[in-house]
């Protein structure tokens, strides 16, 4: 009968919210226990690591990742910084746009934990069109990310911002293990231990040139980061995607970078000041969620609110609001003017979540204009006027009326309805300047998003994009079409005064019936026996 060899339990380690277990199972080789050698040693991990390490009367090493185990460290009084400079961020690449969704992914993977899973869903972000980082991309993520290496007593730490391929010492082939890309190192007695470190409330850029089986099990392994896949494609589609064009990274301000660059401990000093409050300030951290919750309100229908369910839109909440107790910080701790930080905010608002961005009150030409609600609510009076509604859309049909779920549509071809609108203003002097220089096939998608800041839940959108494809001929055939919801679509007509004695008006003001009720026999012998004669 062969003999087991008795496992010996020499340190229980805390790392990243993990409980880990070194021990000797044979000969002097110390290595972390697997869960069967654990569960063998009547090790519960589901209990403290203090409480295992008291019952095996052994030693406890809880190893801290934060800014005061980096390395190099950051002297006190950088921290405090009069004039932010972390705004002139948003000035670095050519592009706002793009510098405002990175900046937002970036900021949130440092609050990863607090949203996942039960908030948001897992997400991802595809950099097209980048094969070699650039040196700013590169530094805003290690900027936002943190230090990469930490030191303690008796351990070491590697946390690399970029993964991309690497050979072991005198080996040909690229490294397939966790451990060559990132790992810990415990030093006992005379003995070194290297364990895999999980990446938590980070953002990690990923290379074409990372080992496939290592991008592929990414998610699994590391479920508390955020990927940044500078590819063609990404390794898994059941993620929340956001495309980036990562070539926009190449094109930057090189006066701006380098001045940031060399201030980059106090930049740095700066962002760990406002991970570190909100993380362990209850006020800040729920203030973060209040923010989420309210960008995620698509409806209200008196004391009622509608959120938003669909994963792209609850993404891109938590990003603003990530964004929005940022700036509030900075207000906090009179690191910027307020005039300044709302200045800013307003900008990345009408970015992140356009569909809910305000529009400037007061403007009495804004009705006047093809961008306009009030403008296509005119149109659509207009155009319904003497057209037969109904739910099939025939040849010479303009608009059909359908349910489609619990929600009663209005629903017209996109293209047909736009081309049509603008021969309308054209003919009427109404300002088309929003069109001008765009291509003809981006308009519609274009018109209805503007529409849409006016009243984000009265179309119906496919998600993330505002488009949204019906079969109005063939369920086979699918176009862009637009979806109007009935029943909001009431109050947006009254708040634009507009007079509904159409087609349209018929749809949302059903006439009442003025027939009088049939009565049957047995209906007039039941009011007669009422009557007690």
């Amino acid at each position: 009968m062969k003999k087991q060899n008795k496992i010996h339990v020499k340190r229980v380690i805390s790392l990243q919210d993990s409980t880990l277990v070194l021990g000797k199972s044979s000969g002097n080789v110390l290595h972390e226990l697997t869960e069967k050698e654990c569960v063998a040693c009547g090790i519960d991990l589901a209990i403290s690591p203090e409480d295992i390490a008291e019952q095996k009367n052994v030693e406890f090493t809880e190893i801290k990742l934060n800014r005061k185990t980096a390395d190099p460290p950051i002297s006190r009084a950088s921290r405090i910084s009069p004039d932010s400079m972390l705004l002139r961020l948003f000035d670095l690449f050519v592009d706002p746009g793009f510098t405002i969704q990175l900046l937002g992914v970036l900021l949130l993977s440092r609050f990863w934990s607090i949203f996942w899973p039960e908030l948001v869903p897992r997400m991802q972000v595809l950099l097209t069109g980048l094969i070699v980082p650039s040196g700013p991309l590169l530094w805003m993520i290690r900027l936002i990310g943190g230090a990469e290496s930490w030191t303690g007593n008796g351990w070491s730490t590697q946390l690399p911002t970029c993964l991309y391929a690497r050979h072991s010492f005198g080996q040909a082939t690229v490294a397939s293990h966790w451990t060559d890309y990132t790992r810990t190192e415990i030093r006992l007695r005379n003995q070194t231990v290297q364990l895999r470190t999980r990446y938590v409330d980070r953002a990690v850029l990923i290379l074409s040139s990372f080992p496939a089986s290592l991008q592929r099990t990414f998610h699994e392994e590391q479920p508390f980061a955020i990927p940044l896949f500078a590819m063609s494609k990404t390794p898994t589609r059941t993620d929340v995607t956001l495309s980036l064009d990562g070539s926009i990274s190449c094109t930057y301000e090189q006066i701006l970078f380098d001045y940031m660059k060399d201030c980059t401990d106090e930049l740095m000093a700066e962002c760990e000041a406002f991970v570190r409050t909100v993380h362990k300030k209850k006020r800040w951290r729920q203030a973060l969620l209040d923010a989420f919750q309210q960008h995620c309100i698509i409806g209200r229908d008196g004391d009622y609110v509608k959120c938003a369910t669909d994963a792209d839109r609850r993404v891109h909440a938590a990003m603003l609001a990530v964004l929005e107790i940022w700036f509030r910080w900075l207000i906090d701790t009179n690191r910027c003017a307020e005039e300044t930080a709302n200045e800013r905010y307003m900008e990345v608002w009408a970015v992140i979540l356009p569909e809910t961005y305000p529009k400037p009150a007061g403007d009495s030409q804004g009705e006047f204009r093809v961008e306009s609600l009030g403008t296509f609510l005119r149109f659509l009076n207009e155009q319904l006027a003497t057209v037969r509604i109904s739910d099939r859309f025939e040849q010479g049909s303009v608009a059909v009326v359908r349910e489609v779920g619990s929600e009663k549509l209005l629903i017209l071809h996109r293209e047909l309805t736009v081309n049509a609108l603008l021969d309308w203003a054209k003919a009427r002097q109404v300002d088309c300047a929003f069109i001008d220089g765009r291509k003809s096939s981006e308009i519609p998608a274009k018109l209805q998003r503007e529409w849409m800041t006016e009243a984000p839940d009265l179309f119906k959108t496919g998600g993330r994009d505002v488009t949204w494809k019906c079969g109005l001929v063939d369920s086979k055939h699918k176009v862009a079409a637009l979806g109007l919801r009935l029943e909001l679509l009431r109050r947006q007509l009254e708040a634009y005064q507009i007079p509904v004695d159409s087609a349209l008006g018929q749809l949302v003001y059903p006439p009442e019936s003025d027939a009088q009720p049939e009565f049957t026999e047995s209906a007039i012998w039941e009011d007669f026996q009422e009557l007690d004669l």
